[in-house]
């Protein structure tokens, strides 16, 4: 290393710095416009998501291509109990999002029937549905059970109950009912269901699974059937024909052996489930509730 003289220094350490230009700073509009598509996009994907969701396979038994009513329509159609009209009308609705129908008898004879029904009775047999339960180990049928005064039948196992006596057709729900000793004594017919709803509230059931949903229902002045055109829960079912008015309803059997039709006169519209195939022989103790001319 050099020497240095009287007059001279020496500076250690790192050469000046050189001054760099300034990093150009981008425009305030561009984060902006960043954080719009990065919004755009998880809105997007959230749009997808529950599209998908949504387009679960529905299993439908009725055609709903039809004029979908108000949920007020179902019970206009039960007011007037003087009309003239002799036959079955149907009513379609849509009722928190379970589209349903209402087929409305008018002047006609409700009562019970044994055995297994085929639809060449159905000029005079307009309606038929099949009523009480049969249990699964011995196909009797549950609970009472009495047809022309003829008891077939005892027990409470279900609380709900439809008694034609006389003519006039009554729903209920209640474990004891002198609607019972009444059927037997006056000729008349009785059975018990699954009770959905109750002076218009709705009444919960220990049955959890969906399907297909039929009822008796006290809607107005008249007694008339629901049908549900897809699967639903009890629950849902009972709700939703408390929404429409229902001050009782009873279910009907819903099951892979369920049988039936309605005749609207310009079309006979069947009621069987459509995983009766493997059926083969209708079990004695079948029973409907019917209504004819």
């Amino acid at each position: 290393m050099k020497e240095l003289s009287d007059n001279e220094i020496r500076i250690i350490g790192a050469p000046p710095l050189v001054p760099q230009p300034p990093r150009p700073r981008r425009p305030r509009w561009l984060w902006w416009l960043v954080a719009v598509g990065v919004l755009l996009i998880v809105m997007l994907l959230w749009w997808c998501g529950t599209t998908r969701s949504s387009g679960a396979t529905e299993e439908v038994y009725f055609d709903r291509n039809t004029v979908i009513d108000s949920v007020d329509g179902p019970a206009a159609i039960a007011s007037d109990p003087s009309d003239t009209l002799v036959g079955v009308t149907r009513c379609d609705t849509v009722v928190n999002d379970i589209p349903m129908v209402i087929y409305t008898p008018h002047n006609l004879h409700a009562s019970l029937h044994m055995g297994e029904l085929h639809k060449s009775a159905a000029d005079t047999v307009l309606m038929a549905l099949q009523a009480a339960d049969l249990r699964a180990d011995n196909m009797q049928i549950v609970s009472a059970f009495v047809v022309r005064g003829e008891l077939l039948a005892r027990g409470t196992a279900k609380q709900g109950f439809c008694a034609i006596i006389g003519g006039d057709i009554m729903l209920g729900v209640d474990e004891a009912t002198p609607y019972f000793e009444r059927a037997i004594a006056e000729g008349g017919d009785f059975f018990r269901q699954y009770p959905l709803v109750a002076n218009g509230k709705l009444v919960e059931n220990r049955i959890k699974n969906k399907a297909q949903r039929r009822a008796l229902v006290a809607l107005g002045n008249r007694v008339v059937v629901a049908v549900t055109c897809s699967r639903e829960s009890l629950h849902d079912f009972a709700q939703a024909l408390v929404d429409i008015g229902a001050a009782t309803a009873i279910n009907l059997v819903g099951s892979r052996m369920v049988t039936g039709w309605i005749n609207l006169g310009d079309s006979i519209i069947s009621a069987d489930a459509t995983a009766r195939a493997d059926v083969k022989v209708m079990p004695a103790q079948v029973n409907y509730i019917i209504w004819t001319k």
